[in-house]
């Protein structure tokens, strides 16, 4: 059970939902096969100020990056959903910018007051497995 005091991020409420068609993997090789390693790099923005920068790779990478706003529920963008994307099209990288899910909200969260501004400039960059067919 969570904290409810606590503002949950976008990776908390999927690891919370139970969503049957979404399946859940235990790592990252059994969720991409194909790819052998992977670089995200994220510039999180608030109203255009920067607020930070962060670095993934298949070690520290999961199906959402979270925002680092700490007024903001459910904050972050679905990455997973991208890289799946990618992979599918093989494609070695990608640059876009995505926008915070989330929202600002009463401390408890039981009343939104607006969406959260914050945005990511995104770089990814995928090398694949070598193809035994």
């Amino acid at each position: 059970m969570t904290d409810k005091s606590k503002r949950l991020k976008a990776n908390d409420v999927f690891a919370e939902s139970h969503n049957p068609f979404v399946p859940r993997t235990s790592s990252f090789s059994e969720a991409f096969p194909s790819i052998k390693s992977i670089r995200v790099e994220i510039e999180e923005f608030d109203y255009g100020d920067f607020v930070g920068s962060s670095i993934y790779t298949q070690g520290n990478l999961s199906q959402f990056i979270n925002c680092k706003n700490p007024s903001c529920y459910n904050g972050g963008f679905n990455v997973g959903e991208l890289i799946h994307s990618m992979e599918y099209e093989k494609q070695t990288e990608r640059e876009f910018e995505a926008e915070c899910q989330g929202y600002e909200g009463s401390p408890k969260g039981k009343r939104r007051t607006g969406s959260c501004e914050h945005t990511f400039n995104v770089k990814i960059k995928i090398s694949y497995l070598e193809s035994t067919n």
